[in-house]
């Protein structure tokens, strides 16, 4: 929900906002920190997500 209304305050939200901040990502130096980098894009949140183990197949749960 905090995605689709931008209430994530990642750089490229706070510009929008009016603030002065470079809007480089200060984690892995991207040049724009949007929603979608924090959340997707970004190497460490791809490290992040990749580091769960892959769901089971459904019918290994439903069978």
């Amino acid at each position: 929900m905090l995605c689709c209304h931008y209430s994530i305050p990642v750089r490229s939200v706070l510009v929008a906002r009016g603030l002065n901040l470079p809007t480089f990502s200060p984690l892995c130096n991207a040049p724009l920190e949007s929603i979608e980098h924090v959340m997707r894009d970004c190497p460490f949140t791809r490290w992040f997500w990749n580091s769960f183990p892959s769901p089971m197949q459904s019918n290994l749960f439903y069978g």
